[in-house]
C-alpha cells in the first residue's frame, strides 16, 4: 500500500516533489492549531467539493455572532410566518454574494448573503429537492429537478441559461467539475458538457442510482452506489464501468437495508472510496452492547459477525477492501425505525496526512448500552499517520462528560447520531434538535484511546427552542452558560436558541436533521426544522436593535394565525368536530383534547417509550407514545397489555412528532379496549 500511495503522489505532482512515506511523521504534533488563516474557497456544491469530503480549510473564527436568519424565528422569538419545511439533505451553498437554498416545489431560493433577504427565488419547474452545484468559474447554477431536466441558470437574474433532459427525476445533488456536470437519474449516471448542455457519456447502472456521483481527480474516475447496494466505478474519459461490487454481505431491504439518502465520500490522497449503508434498529443493540473500547475488540466483533459492518472503505483502482472500519452502526432514529446515519468527513490536514472524523461507537462506563455509546471519533486510513494504529480504527474524541468532568451533558446516544462536517479544526455535528460544535486542540499520537482521549473544547452550540434555561429572551438569541433545548431537555454548554418558547418546533417541520456549512467566512446552519441562520465571527452579545411595538405586534397576530392553522408548536386550543375521531383525521385536530378510535397494527417498547402504532411503520402516521417514566402508572409494562389487533380508543392532546401527529399517554384510563379480540403478530 506503502509504494502504491507514493507512486500516485509523485503522478499528482509530475515529479515536482519527493514523497517519502518512511518519513511521514509518526508521533506530529498537531496540538492546538490555530485555524485563522483566510481562505477564498466557497463551499459551493454538495459534502463541499466533487469529492464529497464535508470539509473546508476555512475556518471563520470563534467567538459567533447571530448575523441573520431565514424561514426560521420571527422578531419575539417565535415561529416567523409562512415557516416551512426544506426537502431532506439539501445544504446551503453559497457563490457570487448569494447562498442558494433548494426548496422543493418552491424552487431555488437566492438569498443575499449580507443581509438573508431574499433577492428572488428561481421556479425553473418540477420540485428542486437536491442541494444545487455554483460555477465560480462563470457564475452558474446548476439546478436538478424532478422533472427529469437539468437546469443551467443565471442566478443573478434567475434566467434559465440551458437545459439538459435526463429522462428520470434528477433527486440527489449534481456533482460539478470544470468542464461538465455528473447527475444520478433513474438507473443512469450521467456526464453533460457545461457549455452547451449535451451529454457526453451515460452510463447505465442496471438499478436505480440512489446517491449524487462523486469524482476522484487522480484516476478520472466517477463513483455512485445504485439501489441494490452496489458501488460503481466509471471511467470519466469514455463512460465505461470500471469495476462493480457490493461490499456489504446484505441485500437491499427497504426502509431498512439501504443505501439511500447517503453518497460516496472520496479520500483521495489514498485513492479510497468511503461507503455508508443504513441498516436496521435491531442491528444497534446486537452484541457487543455497549461497543468495545479498544480497537482490537470492536475488530473482532465485526469479523464475527459481519452483519454488524456499515462503513465500508473501498480501493479506487479495483474496488476491493483493504480493512475493516471500526465504526459502529447508529442514525437518528426511534421506535424500531433507524434511518441512514451520518455520513463521514475526510480531512487532509497541514502536514500532509489525510484522516476520516466521523460518529463512533465504543463505551464502558457504567450503565450504558448501545444506545449510548457514541462519541466523536476519528479512524485512520493507514498505517503510518498515527503511531500504533491501522487503517480503519478509530481515535475517541472528548465531549461532555467523557473528558470534560461531570458537566451535565453528554454526546448524542447512538438512535440520535448527528451528521458531521468540519472546518479546519472544527467539528460540526447536526442533530435533529441541537448542532454540536467543537474545536480540537490537540490529537498528537500519544492521544485517542478510550481513556486518554483526544482534547476538545467546546464552542458556540445550537438548540432549536429554549425558554426557562436561557433567561429571557434576547434578539442576539445568545445565552452564554449552559441550557437546554426545551422540552426535549438536551443540555448544551452555551450558544444559541433559534426560537423561545416554542417547544419541540422540528417536530412540526421535519427534515431529519441539521447541518453546518462554511463559507466565504460566514458559518451557515440549516436545523432540522429548516430554519437558515448565518452567524460571523464577533462578540456574541453584542446588541442587537430589539423589535419595534408594531413588529412584535405583528408577531402575535402571526403567531394566532398559525395556532388556528397548522398549529406547529401544539399550542391548546379548542376540540371541534366529533367527539371521536379516526387516527386517519388527526392532523385536523393538533392541539385539541380528543378521542382517537382506530385498530392498533403495531407495538414496540425501545426502552424510552413504548409506541402504540396504527400503521406499521408507524411513520407518517398517528401513533401513540408512553414514556418510560409513567409505565409505572401501568400494572404491567405498557406493551404487554395492548397488543397488535386491538382496536382501541384512547383520549388525551394531539400534537406533533417528527412531522407525524402524537399523543403522550401518561395513565391507564387515558386508553379504552374496544375490542379485545387481537391477533398476535410474530416479531
Amino acid at each position: 500500500m506503502i509504494n502504491k500511495f507514493s507512486c500516485y503522489l509523485i503522478t499528482i505532482f509530475l515529479g515536482l516533489c519527493t514523497v517519502n512515506l518512511n518519513s511521514e511523521i509518526v508521533n506530529f504534533a498537531l496540538q492546538k492549531q490555530a485555524s485563522t488563516q483566510t481562505v477564498t474557497a466557497e463551499w459551493v456544491q454538495h459534502a463541499h467539493d466533487a469529492q464529497h469530503t464535508n470539509y473546508t480549510d476555512q475556518v471563520v473564527p470563534h467567538p459567533w455572532r447571530w448575523k441573520w436568519s431565514w424561514n426560521g424565528p420571527n422578531a419575539s422569538g417565535g415561529i416567523a410566518s409562512g415557516h416551512h419545511t426544506l426537502p431532506r439533505n439539501v445544504q446551503p451553498i453559497t457563490g457570487g454574494g448569494y447562498v442558494y437554498i433548494a426548496d422543493g416545489s418552491n424552487g431555488v431560493r437566492v438569498i443575499n448573503e449580507t443581509s438573508g433577504s431574499v433577492a428572488r427565488t428561481i421556479s425553473p419547474g418540477g420540485n428542486c429537492n437536491s442541494t444545487p452545484a455554483y460555477d465560480p468559474a462563470d457564475g452558474s447554477l446548476y439546478v436538478g429537478s424532478t422533472n427529469g431536466n437539468l437546469y443551467k441558470i443565471n442566478p443573478a437574474n434567475g434566467n434559465t441559461l440551458g437545459t439538459y433532459n435526463a429522462g428520470s427525476a434528477i433527486n440527489t445533488a449534481p456533482c460539478l467539475l470544470s468542464d461538465r456536470v455528473f447527475i444520478s437519474a433513474g438507473n443512469n449516471v450521467i456526464a453533460v458538457n457545461k457549455s452547451n448542455m449535451s451529454q457526453i457519456w451515460s452510463y447505465n447502472a442496471g438499478s436505480p442510482v440512489v446517491t449524487p456521483p462523486a469524482y476522484s481527480p487522480s484516476r478520472n474516475y466517477v463513483v455512485v452506489v445504485s439501489q441494490d447496494l452496489y458501488v460503481h466505478c466509471i471511467n470519466n474519459s469514455n463512460g465505461l464501468r470500471v469495476w462493480r461490487v457490493k461490499p456489504i454481505a446484505r441485500n437491499y431491504q427497504a426502509n431498512e437495508i439501504e443505501a439511500d439518502w447517503g453518497w460516496p465520500v472520496i479520500a483521495e490522497q489514498h485513492g479510497y472510496i468511503l461507503v455508508k449503508y443504513r441498516i436496521s434498529w435491531n442491528d444497534l443493540f446486537t452484541s457487543p452492547s455497549p461497543f468495545p473500547t479498544t480497537n482490537s475488540g470492536i475488530r473482532s466483533a465485526m469479523q464475527s459477525n459481519t452483519n454488524l459492518q456499515n462503513l465500508f472503505c473501498l480501493d479506487i483502482d479495483d474496488g476491493s477492501v483493504p480493512f475493516i472500519c471500526n465504526v459502529g452502526c447508529g442514525g437518528w432514529g426511534d421506535g424500531g425505525f433507524l434511518p441512514m446515519g451520518p455520513q463521514p468527513v475526510v480531512k487532509k490536514h497541514s502536514n500532509g496526512t489525510e484522516t476520516v472524523f466521523t460518529v463512533i461507537r465504543g463505551d464502558n462506563r457504567s450503565g450504558v448500552d448501545a444506545r449510548g455509546d457514541s462519541h466523536f471519533g476519528e479512524m485512520l486510513l493507514d498505517n503510518t499517520t498515527v503511531s500504533g494504529y491501522s487503517g480503519g480504527e478509530i481515535r475517541w474524541m472528548q465531549y461532555g462528560n467523557y473528558g470534560w468532568g461531570n458537566v451535565g451533558y453528554d454526546f448524542p446516544p447512538s438512535d440520535e447520531q448527528p451528521f458531521p462536517t468540519m472546518s479546519g479544526d472544527y467539528l460540526f455535528m447536526g442533530h435533529w434538535a441541537l448542532g454540536l460544535a467543537i474545536n480540537i486542540t490537540d490529537r498528537s499520537a500519544t492521544r485517542g484511546s478510550w481513556s486518554n482521549p483526544i482534547v476538545t473544547q467546546a464552542l458556540s452550540h445550537f438548540v432549536t427552542s429554549s425558554d426557562g434555561s436561557a433567561g429571557s429572551f434576547s434578539s442576539t438569541h445568545y445565552c452564554g452558560t449552559q441550557f437546554a433545548q426545551e422540552p426535549d431537555w438536551r443540555a448544551v454548554p452555551f450558544g444559541f436558541y433559534i426560537y423561545y418558547n416554542q417547544g419541540s418546533v422540528y417536530d412540526n417541520y421535519w427534515s431529519n436533521y441539521a447541518c453546518w456549512i462554511v463559507s466565504n467566512n460566514q458559518i451557515y446552519y440549516r436545523s432540522c426544522d429548516s430554519a437558515i441562520v448565518c452567524l460571523e465571527s464577533g462578540n456574541p452579545q453584542a446588541s442587537i436593535k430589539p423589535a419595534s411595538k408594531k413588529e412584535l405586534a405583528k408577531c402575535k397576530k402571526e403567531e394566532k394565525q398559525l395556532i388556528a392553522g397548522l398549529n406547529p408548536a401544539a399550542k391548546d386550543r379548542p376540540e371541534t368536530g366529533p367527539k371521536i375521531i379516526s387516527y386517519l383525521d388527526t392532523r385536523n385536530h393538533i392541539g385539541e383534547i380528543k378521542t382517537v378510535e382506530g385498530e392498533l397494527k403495531w407495538v414496540f417498547n425501545n426502552g424510552k417509550a413504548v409506541y402504540l402504532g396504527f400503521n406499521n411503520p408507524h411513520t407518517g402516521y398517528f401513533c401513540v407514545r408512553i414514556m418510560k417514566k409513567y409505565w409505572n402508572n401501568f400494572p404491567v409494562s405498557p406493551e404487554k397489555i395492548y397488543k397488535e389487533g386491538m382496536k382501541v380508543r384512547v383520549r388525551g392532546k394531539i400534537e406533533w412528532y417528527q412531522s407525524d401527529p402524537v399523543m403522550y399517554v401518561t395513565d391507564p384510563s387515558q386508553i379504552s379496549i374496544v375490542s379485545d379480540k387481537y391477533v398476535i403478530t410474530k416479531k
